[in-house]
This record gives structure tokens, C-alpha cells and sequence, in this order.
């Protein structure tokens, strides 16, 4: 069970979240959306439309690792800790195709 100091510290996390960090990608698609717009050049504007993909599969990352961190919550250091160290955790136990280089 998480310390209160923990349920609270985690409380405004997902505060801060909501409030700040999830908006990045939507303003980031809301400037590239911009520039496609000042664009006339077709390449230019699939190469825009890639990077709104991207940013759009990214938010899925984002969204999927809240997911875990939140069903983990109770575990070791908290919702927290789990968001924040979910890349590594997934890479270190292999859950990540092999990337070469």
C-alpha cells in the first residue's frame, strides 16, 4: 500500500499531466498542421503527414505506458517511478524487437 506522501505526489502528477504534459503532441500536430498549410510542395506535405503519424503513435506510447504504470501502482515505487522508467523497463526485460546498430 502507497504512503499517503506517495497517493498525493501522484495525484499531482497526473494533474500536472493532464493539464501540461499530454498537450505537447497536440501542439506540436497543431504546428505542423500550420506549416503543411504555408506548404505547396506535395512531397513537403507527405513528409508533414508522416510526422503527424508519428507524433500520433507516439501519444499511443505515451497513453500505453500510463496504462502500465497505473496497473502496476502498488507495486515497488509507485505510478510515479513506473511511468518515468517504463522505456527501460520494457527494453531491459526484452519486450522490445531488436533494434540493430
Amino acid at each position: 500500500m502507497p504512503s499517503e506522501d506517495t497517493t498525493l505526489m501522484t495525484i499531482e502528477f497526473l494533474r500536472d499531466y493532464a493539464s501540461f504534459g499530454s498537450r505537447g503532441h497536440l501542439l506540436l500536430v497543431q504546428a505542423i498542421e500550420e506549416k503543411m498549410r504555408a506548404v505547396d510542395d506535395a512531397n513537403a506535405k507527405k513528409l508533414l503527414t508522416v510526422k503527424i503519424y508519428q507524433e500520433f503513435m507516439s501519444a499511443l506510447e505515451d497513453l500505453g505506458a500510463l496504462c502500465i504504470a497505473i496497473r502496476h501502482r502498488d507495486e515497488g515505487m509507485g505510478l510515479v517511478y513506473n511511468y518515468l522508467t517504463y522505456g527501460q523497463k520494457q527494453k531491459k526485460e526484452g519486450q522490445f524487437p531488436h533494434q540493430p546498430g
